[in-house]
């Protein structure tokens, strides 16, 4: 059996937008998911109408390998496009969180 890989994104989300649950529904759409894990951080006001939700997402890929990362990032972008509200999107690399659309899966992903 492959190992598992943990993919880690950190999304900023208008607070009357998509919420924990939405997101696990979301993502949860990816082939090869195992587990989505969505956790609230922090809500930030940017004015007093405005409010931001911080989220830390760990998404399981069954597989390990490069190639699967890859995959996987690729997928999570596609269905990001689709969350209402997001800000921002970063994630986890070698070099430390690099916003989704910059970061390069064969030499940013995988272990420190």
């Amino acid at each position: 059996m492959p190992d598992a890989q943990d993919l880690v994104l950190y999304l900023d989300i208008d607070a009357d937008s998509a919420d924990s649950a939405e997101l696990e529904r979301i993502l949860g759409r990816l082939d090869d998911v195992s587990a989505v894990q969505v956790e609230l951080e922090d809500t930030e006001r940017s004015t007093a109408l405005e409010a931001i939700n911080s989220f830390t997402v760990v998404i399981t890929a069954s597989g390990g390998a490069v190639g699967a990362s890859a995959l996987l990032l690729n997928g999570v972008r596609e269905l990001l496009e689709s969350v209402q509200g997001l800000r921002k999107a970063w994630v986890q690399t070698k070099a430390g969180p690099r916003p989704i659309d910059q970061a390069e899966p064969e030499v940013d992903q995988g272990p420190a």
